[in-house]
Order: structure tokens, then sequence, then C-alpha cells
């Protein structure tokens, strides 16, 4: 029997150009090489992006008629049932909205899937952005949810059908993660992320100032790269907590799972998110997390059960949160040890590829 054709629009390359490994990319990789494939015969477009900072517009547009004329020539020469699309938030959402309008238009009876990944999203869909959406989510035939969080933002100001949602938790490799934790001399912080602005970095160094004055000891080690790492090195320098603040640049493989495995606490205090992938792994890894109520991350920590949240740029209520956890040893491994069992529940590969089977 011949496998179903699948047109997977997504990014599948093992890193981008500049060194980074984002969600997506584990993302679109994890399924194209799960049990899947033994059904499916998966016809890829990468739109991996080069990297996150700004691209000139004249580049991107060359780029995204590349792959919708791909596009056009599988719909054209091959006869797929379904097709993926993988989008974050800007650009990327014109250019898979416009591959749904198209797919819809040439073959309608193409089953369309839409991955709306990008936190950002959200505080785009206004004016001629919304109706456009709209448009796009009333083409497609199911759009997948990260929590449902997304859901009900999405039926409330998109589309109101609810038939159209599924929700897949965002999803990782749990069976890399986790393992006996060395004690350390000093409680351990991690921030790993792209280091910018909207992530809350520069809230997390202010932070950390108000903690030391107050005569906490700790090392903060602040993993990535990004536009505003030259900002952020010049605050730390500033408030004089080099002794304390670490910068490890970008950490991949072997290294990133020694820095989690090494860390107590987990700190992602953003602006906007979808469904943090470093989060996810952060809490797979036995760490006590705090982050922010943006994106999925409502749906994934319970505040005070498995981790802590507060509202972005509430500078306070970071302070607390880490201050608690730098105080209580047992309340520290207590919020650990549940974060690893939920996401080893809710959100593992296996998880994830037995509902997108279901709905290919």
């Amino acid at each position: 029997m011949s496998s179903k054709k699948v047109i997977f629009v997504g990014s599948f390359l093992d890193k981008s150009k500049t060194g980074g490994v984002g969600g997506q990319m584990f993302a679109c990789k994890s399924l194209v090489e799960s049990d899947i494939s033994n059904e499916v015969e998966w016809l890829k477009i990468d739109s991996t992006a080069e990297s996150n900072l700004k691209i000139p517009l004249r580049k991107r547009v060359l780029r995204a008629l590349s792959r919708i004329f791909k596009l056009l020539k599988l719909l054209l020469f091959n006869s797929p049932s379904t097709a993926i699309l993988f989008s974050s938030n800007g650009f990327s959402f014109l250019e898979k909205g416009t591959m749904v309008l198209i797919i819809k238009f040439l073959r309608p009876k193409v089953k369309v899937i839409l991955a709306p990944r990008s936190g950002r999203i959200k505080a785009e869909l206004k004016g001629k952005r919304l109706k456009f959406a709209q448009k796009v989510f009333n083409k497609s035939d199911i759009i997948i949810c990260q929590g449902d969080s997304w859901k009900q933002f999405f039926t409330a100001e998109v589309c109101p059908d609810p038939k159209k949602y599924v929700t897949i938790k965002n999803w990782i490799n749990t069976e890399l993660y986790g393992g006996e934790k060395e004690a350390n001399n000093l409680i351990e912080i991690l921030f790993l992320a792209w280091l910018e602005i909207d992530k809350g970095l520069l809230d997390l160094i202010h932070s950390v100032d108000q903690l030391i004055q107050e005569g906490h000891s700790f090392k903060l080690r602040i993993a990535g790269k990004g536009k505003h790492e030259e900002e952020a090195r010049a605050l730390v320098a500033e408030l004089n907590l080099e002794s304390t603040v670490i910068f490890e640049g970008w950490v991949l493989g072997e290294m990133k799972h020694n820095l989690l495995n090494n860390s107590d606490i987990f700190v992602l205090p953003s602006y906007f998110e979808g469904s943090p992938n470093a989060l996810l792994e952060a809490m797979a890894s036995s760490c006590a997390c705090v982050s922010t109520t943006v994106g999925a991350i409502p749906d994934i920590i319970e505040n005070g059960k498995n981790g802590f949240i507060g509202e972005a740029g509430d500078v306070e209520s970071l302070i607390k949160h880490l201050r608690m956890l730098l105080l209580d040893d047992e309340l520290r491994t207590r919020i650990a040890s549940q974060a690893m069992l939920d996401v080893q529940r809710n959100h593992s590969i296996e998880s994830a590829t037995t509902k997108f089977k279901e709905i290919i």
C-alpha cells in the first residue's frame, strides 16, 4: 500500500546559519524522524530562518517566493493528501498563511493543518493582519494549539469554530533529561534563551542585583546569544555583578544538558512566548522554574505546584519567587520534582506523535 503524501513546511536543519537551535526546528525534525514516517511520505519545504536578527525584506521575499514556487510544483505534480505548515509570527505567518490560501485554491481537498507557534502572534493580530488571519484560519482544516489558553484566544479573536482546533502540547525528548543532580556549593540559576529584552533579560539582571544586595549568594549563568547581549553585559558591569553573572554563550548538545543538569533554578521572565522548549527542558532536568503568564506557559506551570509564574515585567514578583527558592531547599526540591513528573507525563514525543497520527 502506498504511503500518504504529506507536504510539510517547517524547519528541518540541525541549526541555523548563526548557530541557533529553536523549538520549531526540534518539533519538525522529531516528527519526520518518528514512526509517523512509516505511514507517510514527507514532501518537505524547509523554511528555517537564517537567524532571529533582522533580515533585509528583499532577501526574505525572494526566499519566500522560492518556497512558494516549490509548493506549487508539489501541488501540481504530486498528489498530497495533507499539508502541515509550522509558522512563527510576522513575515513567517504572512508566508505560511499565503501558502494555506494557495493550497485551498489549487487543491481544495487537501487537508491543511496550520501550527502557529510564536507568542508574538497575539500582539500582531490587529487590523488588516487580523482580517488576514481570520481568512487563513477559516480556510485551514485544523489549527494546532500549544495549550488550552491558545485555543481560547483563537476561538475568541480569530475563528469561533471550536471544531477547527486541536490542542497538542509542545514536546521534547524527555528521555534525554533528568538524572542525578550533584549538590552545588552555591545555588545555580540558569537563563537559557535568546539574549533579548523581550525575554526579560534586563529584568532578571535587576532582580539579581536586588537579591545580592539582600545578602543572597548564588551564581546566574546566562546562556545564549542575541541582539541585546552587549546591553546585558554593560548592565552587569554597571551593577558590579561580574562575580555573580556568567555569560556562557551558545550551548548545544552535551554542553546544554550539563548546564541544565547542574542548575538548581531556571528562570525565563519573557514578555512573549509560544510554548518554550527551554522551559520544558529545564523542568525535565529537575530545575525549579520561574517564568511569566505569557503564551502557553500557564498551561505548563501551575503556580506554586510545579513552578512559579508572574506577570511579565513584574520585577517584584520575579524577585519574590527567586527569593523563596533561594531560601527554602525543601520547596525548591519539591517544585523541581513535580515539574519533572509533569513534563514526562504531558510533553513527550510519543504523546505528540500519537495525536498527529490521528489528524494526518
